[in-house]
C-alpha cells in the first residue's frame, strides 16, 4: 500500500536518508568526522525503520479486516471477528504513530552535552544550608533514576551537615 498521508511521506524521506547513509558507510570512510556522523544518524533512524515496517503492516491488516467486517456475503460471527481485529489493529497503529512522531523531530543536539548545576543556600543560615543539602540529594537521586552521572567539583559544607554550596 502506497501512503501519500503526511506521516507517510515523512516515513520514506527517513527510509530513503537510511538506506542512502547505510551505502555510504557501506563504503568505507573509517574515522572521518562525517563517516562518525552518517553511522549516528543510521542509529537514529533505525527504530523510526523499524516502526515503519511495523506501520505499514498494521494498514494492510486495517484494510483486510475492514474488507472483510463490510462483506455482506461473509458469515455474521466472521464479520463481528473482522471487526473487533479492526478495533485492535487500529489501535496499535495509533500507539505506533505517536512512537514514531517522537522519533521524526531531529534530536535537540544539545540533549548529548553535559550540564553543571550549582546550589548555593540563600539568606537563612544553617536552615537554607539544610534545604541546600536536601534538594542536592532529591537532584541526586532524579539523576540517578535517569541514568545520568554525578560528579561533585566542589563543596562547602556548614556545620550541622548543611551544604553551603555544592
Amino acid at each position: 500500500m502506497l501512503d501519500r498521508s503526511p506521516l507517510g511521506t515523512r516515513l520514506d524521506e527517513a527510509a530513503a536518508e537510511y538506506r542512502a547513509l547505510v551505502e555510504k558507510v557501506s563504503a568505507g570512510g573509517g574515522s572521518s568526522p562525517e563517516f562518525k556522523a552518517a553511522v549516528k544518524r543510521i542509529g537514529e533512524l533505525e527504530e523510526i525503520v523499524r516502526l515503519k515496517g511495523e506501520w505499514e503492516e498494521t494498514a494492510a491488516r486495517l484494510d483486510e479486516a475492514r474488507a472483510i467486517a463490510g462483506d455482506e456475503t461473509a458469515d455474521g460471527e466472521f464479520r463481528t471477528l473482522a471487526r473487533e481485529e479492526a478495533d485492535r489493529v487500529s489501535a496499535r497503529r495509533a500507539a505506533i504513530e505517536q512512537e514514531i512522531g517522537g522519533l521524526l523531530d531531529p534530536p535537540d543536539p544539545r540533549d548529548a552535552g553535559n550540564a553543571i548545576v550549582e546550589i548555593r543556600a540563600g539568606t537563612g543560615g544553617e536552615e537554607a544550608a539544610l534545604f541546600a543539602r536536601d534538594l542536592f540529594r532529591m537532584y541526586g537521586r532524579f539523576a540517578e533514576r535517569a541514568g545520568f552521572s554525578i560528579e561533585i567539583y566542589d563543596s562547602h559544607h556548614s556545620e550541622l551537615g548543611g551544604l553551603k554550596e555544592i
